[in-house]
């Protein structure tokens, strides 16, 4: 890998020794290296011990969400980037059991991670009130990676 900033850190979780990260920030600011939005991506490796990868047959290991909040009464000015509230873009990495890591993180870097970089360049110039997010999940079933999008936007705000 050449010298590449690395997607800055968040959160990070303790993990159970059955669990382990599908990816590290390394690896996603390599795939996401370029994008528009690189300098605001950050990322959150989280553990909900009530979500167990271990006893589910399909669970979301990786979201990417885009949020602008609505602008209030109480919006602090250092919140505001040109008038509105600040976008922000963030990746959540969900644990995946031992036994499929390697699995998982093959799929990931052969196509899924691509498809991921591929929506975030589609959503760049995003600037609506809202949210929006990729997800993608693994199929114990299937042995397949799922991505599917949610979406919460309101009208764009530029003028």
């Amino acid at each position: 890998m050449e010298d590449t900033a690395v997607i800055p850190t968040e959160y990070k979780s303790k993990l159970p020794q059955t669990l382990s990260w599908p990816v590290g920030a390394e690896m996603l600011s390599e795939f996401f290296a370029g994008v528009p939005q690189f300098g605001k991506l950050t990322v959150r490796f989280w553990f909900y011990s009530k979500v167990r990868p271990e006893i589910l047959d399909r669970y979301t290991l990786l979201e990417i969400r885009y949020f602008r909040p609505a602008k209030s009464v109480h919006t602090r000015p250092e919140s505001l980037e040109e008038g509105l509230p600040k976008v922000t873009w963030a990746i959540t990495v969900r644990p995946v059991t031992r036994a499929r890591r390697h699995l998982i993180r093959t799929l990931l870097k052969d196509g899924v991670l691509q498809t991921a970089r591929n929506w975030l360049e589609k959503n760049a110039g995003r600037d609506e009130e809202g949210g929006l997010a990729l997800m993608i999940a693994f199929d114990e079933e299937s042995q397949l990676l799922l991505t599917s999008e949610e979406s919460h936007l309101g009208p764009s705000r530029r003028k």
